[in-house]
This record gives structure tokens, sequence and C-alpha cells, in this order.
């Protein structure tokens, strides 16, 4: 099953792996890793730190997702989307709900790892946890059994067609196992 917003916590856990490991560190800026990266106000691209990103506080929009451009969509996002954004506060003043955050954390872990985000996070989170049965891509996923969406409509129940996910990884694209879920929560607890 899709977990959404759960994402975001294997997406922290692969950083807090990263800086375990001395590649990453929570409170350096962003652009020490993507040193191209930055939105439209020059003193919050320069500020902005993976912490911020994780805490929910850029000071930027954070209700944006990445379009679904496969092995790609991180670094369109980081290089396309991202340099358009305005801050609307600085970085650490203010917590507002934030995809846009995560999506940029997912492109400095393809950056610093050298792999695409599926990878990462296999490598990073699901191997080493024995998740064998957490994926990334539907593709993937739907290789098993799998539940789908449903709405409740005046003549019944019925499945939500097309089946999507997000396209954002990070943000909310992990597919998982209740077997796997809880194997991770143990690990967290």
């Amino acid at each position: 099953f899709t977990i959404a917003s759960i994402s975001k916590t294997m997406t922290a856990t692969a950083v807090m792996r990263l800086v375990e490991l001395g590649t990453l560190d929570l409170k350096a800026p962003i652009q020490r890793y993507l040193p191209d990266f930055r939105i439209a106000d020059d003193d919050t691209s320069r500020q902005v730190t993976l912490w911020h990103c994780l805490t929910h506080t850029p000071g930027w929009e954070g209700q944006l997702t990445t379009e679904d451009r496969g092995a790609e969509a991180l670094a369109h996002f980081a290089s396309s989307i991202m340099p358009t954004l305005p801050a609307l506060a600085p970085p650490g003043r203010v917590w507002s709900y934030n995809n846009a955050g995560f999506a940029l954390t997912g492109r400095v872990i393809e950056a610093v790892t050298g792999k695409s985000i599926h990878d990462a996070l296999r490598d990073l989170v699901f191997a080493p946890l024995g998740l064998g049965h957490t994926v990334t891509r539907l593709t993937d996923a739907m290789t098993w059994r799998l539940t789908l969406g449903h709405r409740d409509r005046d003549a019944g129940v019925e499945v939500i067609r097309p089946f999507q996910t997000t396209s954002s990884t990070t943000a909310g694209g992990v597919l998982t196992s209740l077997t796997d879920m809880m194997r991770y929560a143990r690990f967290h607890m």
C-alpha cells in the first residue's frame, strides 16, 4: 500500500544514515551539495539547510510536487521549479508543511550518493532494515498484491482509476507491506 507522507520519515532516515557516514551535515547550506541550487531570493538560497527542509521551515511554498519525469524528476524540480519560488519567510522562522523541501532533500541524496533516489533509499534504508516488500516504483509494487484507492459514489464504492502515486518519491511515494511497516516502526522505536 502507499504510505503517503510517512515516506518523509524514510527520506529523513536516509539523510541521517548519510550524516552518520559523514557524507551530509544537517546544518550545512544546501548549496554545499547542490552548488547551482537557488530560489528567487538569493539570501534564502544561500542560507537554507537540510535541517530547514526536514523540519518544514525552509521559508518557501511547500505544497508543490515533482512532475513524473522518471529518474530525472528530482533534478528537474531542483533546477527548473525551485528557482521560481519566492521566499515567504527567512529559513527557520516559520513552520509550514513542505513537500518541496523533501523533494529538494531527495535531490541532495541523489547528488551525494551518485544514485537515483530509488536506489539510494533501497541501499540506505530498505535493504539494511530487511524491508523486502518496500519500493518506490509502481512497476515494482505491482508485482505483489497491491491495495487500490476507493471512493464512495451514489452507486456504491468504486475503485479510483487510473491508479496513481505521487511522483515525489521522497515526500510521499513509498509503497510497502504491513509487515515491512511494522519492522520499520520497530527500528525507530
